[in-house]
């Protein structure tokens, strides 16, 4: 028994849970417990936690100020390419490193730092590499909203963790959407960091060629900004790579935001048109906006869509020959067919063709498109979109265990929005302002110039005051 009640415990995000250990109201402990008896109530149905580690997290109890950011609030992280010291990385696939890792990656010594209780690792598929989380190694997280749907990917498991109150908040990564999708899946607050803002390091420096960043999932606006806080520094070293200007975002959402001029998508780069659903939560979003006050306009954005595909599928691919490589090296041996998902294995064969001539133009390509857009961006602030074309898939339609083209043609409505955020290194936020009549969260999608992430922070509370939204599925709040 735990000696706070479950309904206290998930109503707190966790700038109020750690605001109950800051006052004495609740011990570190008493949260940790709560939160363990939250995750075997509920996960059997959702299979969001792949890692548990609450004797690792018992005994760091204590070793944190009170008055740290998030003292005692029990946190998970991401089982994806995070060094977490004493655990294995599995990445949601049977070829991993089998060690444990000998220190925590950079991030996570600063979520320790933050006095954050880290108990465990949530569900990715394989190296990330699609738009649910499902695997073979760990079967499939399910929607906590809807059953028969997905959590969405590759950060489904944090999501699904998130929302069905397990923890108010949970490390996530992205390298094509793999923040946005879940969080919109999920009906959750998902922020995508612009390019460089969230160090990677100490070992990895680059994610996906530049594609990949990471932040957490959260339901509510404050705690991504103190999470934002804590995952970075001023005195971050500048490995060659541009990073934002430092800021404190919880202190930029505490000032007033200025009337912003917004560009709407309603079809993606790619000439995608999303589901009606999706394209009602995006005009919702819209009427919304202009009703605060904000400027609305329909846009196309400036990116040669032919250019970028190809660019971007031989980075895609080159970054997945280089993690199986890295692995074999690691492991000592070559990977074989049996050792990765089938379209793994089929992206690893192809990216092995991919030559460093092909590698150099797609970043080329990519520092293009970034240029374009920065250009665009003297005109709005902020770009308003779905957050996906789709409605969040059932699971089996998109694993990794499928290479047909009906598969990849419905990852693509996933990813489609999100993206191409990811190649231009602009931040993005899915809000989770829609909800159809059967229940189902609809994110939209907000992105800003790079390293605006405060301004769409700013935005994300004063939507929050407008439409709040809860966080937690209706049907896990009385279990």
């Amino acid at each position: 028994m735990t000696a706070i009640a479950v309904d206290d415990y998930i109503r707190h995000d966790a700038t109020g849970l750690a605001d109950l250990v800051r006052t004495g109201e609740a011990r570190p402990s008493e949260l940790l417990d709560a939160a363990i008896d939250r995750l075997q109530k509920v996960d059997g149905d959702l299979g969001a936690v792949v890692q548990l580690h609450a004797d690792m997290a018992r005994s760091a109890l204590g070793t944190t100020a009170r008055n740290a950011v998030f003292s005692g609030v029990p946190f998970l992280l991401k089982d994806l390419f995070t060094d977490l010291e004493g655990s294995v990385s599995e990445n949601g696939s049977t070829f991993h490193v089998a060690g444990p890792a000998a220190h925590d990656c950079t991030v996570v010594s600063r979520y320790k730092a933050a006095g954050l209780s880290i108990f465990g690792k949530t569900h990715s598929p394989e190296f990330g590499g699609t738009s649910t989380s499902e695997s073979r190694r760990f079967g499939m997280t399910r929607n906590p909203h809807a059953n028969g749907l997905s959590a969405g990917g590759s950060s489904g498991g944090a999501a699904a963790a998130v929302a069905s109150g397990v923890v108010p908040a949970a490390q996530a990564t992205d390298a094509g959407g793999s923040i946005i999708i879940p969080a919109s899946c999920c009906g959750l607050l998902g922020l995508k960091p612009s390019r460089g803002r969230v160090p990677l390091g100490p070992v990895r420096h680059e994610g996906a060629g530049g594609l990949a960043t990471q932040h957490v999932i959260t339901r509510t606006v404050r705690d991504s900004a103190a999470f934002l806080d804590v995952e970075t520094s001023p005195d971050d070293v500048r490995d060659g790579l541009s990073r934002p200007a430092f800021e404190r975002f919880s202190e930029t959402i505490r000032q007033p935001l200025r009337r912003l001029r917004i560009a709407i998508l309603h079809q993606s780069v790619e000439g995608i048109v999303p589901d009606p659903e999706c394209l009602l939560a995006c005009d919702d979003a819209a009427q919304l906006c202009a009703g605060l006050g904000h400027r609305t306009m329909p846009v196309v954005l400036p990116i040669d869509t032919d250019r970028y595909a190809r660019a971007e599928q031989a980075l895609r691919l080159a970054s997945v020959a280089a993690t199986v490589r890295g692995l074999e090296q690691r492991i000592g041996r070559a990977a074989n067919e049996s050792d990765l998902e089938p379209a793994t294995w089929e992206r690893y064969r192809t990216g092995l063709q991919i030559t460093g001539s092909e590698v150099l133009e797609a970043r080329e390509a990519m520092l293009d498109a970034t240029r374009q857009v920065h250009a665009f961006m003297a005109d709005f602030d902020v770009i308003l979109s779905p957050s996906m074309a789709t409605l969040p898939p059932p699971p089996g339609t998109i694993g990794l265990n499928r290479t047909d083209a009906g598969a990849a043609a419905l990852n693509r409505q996933c990813t489609t929005f999100a993206r191409v955020y990811n190649w231009t290194g602009q931040p993005a936020i899915s809000v989770p302002l829609h909800v159809t009549a059967a229940g189902v969260p609809v994110g939209v999608l907000f992105a800003a110039a790079f390293g605006q992430e405060g301004l769409l922070l700013q935005l994300a509370t004063e939507l929050e005051a407008a439409r709040p939204w809860s966080g937690l599925a209706p049907a896990y709040r009385q279990i």
